[in-house]
């Protein structure tokens, strides 16, 4: 079940988008690129909580870690939430769009709803959510959107939303797979691939429609070994190391 969202779009002459596209090139060239980091959950909203650890307390520390990393890589990581606060979907993608965000990455740690421990233990690893737009483009029309400064929406304005946002939801795909596999080949003991999946998460419908967004789950809470695993500092290092290292190879690819 989606949730129709109106997209508010400006339409502008062709000088005025040079000058636009011109001044964002020349930002892009001075400043390092800006990476959203999402700390899932917060303030009321704890998240999976098992063996003495609750999600949205692993959720920053691992955040904060891979933030560290990227400013001492010369990136400019900025936080949706620094503290132990209510943060809404909305206010995380406007914040992104607010701070110029080039990617968001939201962070999190996974659950399994299993009803008996034999079943728990059995369910753990890795896994990388992008959003899938597909059947949503399917259902669009020129009543989803409201177009301001122009009268009406016409079937070319509709095809450049639609390629616009077919080509974040490619990025993000990439970026999704490109972190997945940092995780499995820089961390150990090397958790369960759980593959890279489409997803519609709200925070990444809100997200992707301005940059590649994508959100990772970084291991199983509620899995007893992988539990112990995750309330290890150095393998908690080496996550964030391994997001890291996604993240900025995505970047130097997407720059080539």
């Amino acid at each position: 079940t989606y949730i129709q969202h109106r997209l508010e779009l400006e339409f502008y002459n062709a000088d005025f988008l040079n000058t636009l596209k011109n001044s964002r090139n020349k930002q892009a060239q001075s400043n390092p690129k800006r990476i959203i980091i999402d700390p899932g959950h917060g303030g009321r909203l704890n998240g999976a909580s098992w063996y003495d650890l609750q999600e949205k307390t692993v959720n920053l520390d691992l955040a904060n870690r891979v933030a560290r990393l990227l400013k001492a890589a010369g990136y400019n990581a900025v936080m949706t939430r620094t503290g132990d606060v209510d943060v809404s979907l909305e206010q995380r993608a406007e914040y992104s769009m607010a701070n110029a965000g080039d990617i968001f990455v939201s962070i999190h740690h996974n659950a399994s709803p299993a009803p008996s421990k034999i079943l728990l233990d059995t369910i753990h690893g890795v896994e990388t959510y992008s959003f899938n737009a597909q059947e949503l483009f399917d259902q669009l029309t020129p009543d989803h959107f409201w177009f301001i400064n122009t009268t009406s929406a016409r079937k070319k304005d509709i095809a450049l939303i639609k390629k616009h946002l077919q080509q974040q939801v490619d990025a993000s795909l990439k970026l999704a797979q490109t972190i997945q596999t940092a995780m499995l080949q820089n961390v150990q003991p090397a958790p369960r691939d759980n593959g890279v999946k489409a997803a519609h998460f709200r925070v990444l419908l809100l997200s992707t429609s301005s940059i590649p967004a994508i959100l990772v789950e970084v291991g199983y809470l509620s899995n007893e070994q992988e539990s112990k695993l995750l309330a290890d500092m150095n393998y908690r290092q080496q996550l964030a190391q391994a997001i890291c290292t996604g993240i900025t190879g995505f970047l130097a690819k997407k720059v080539k």
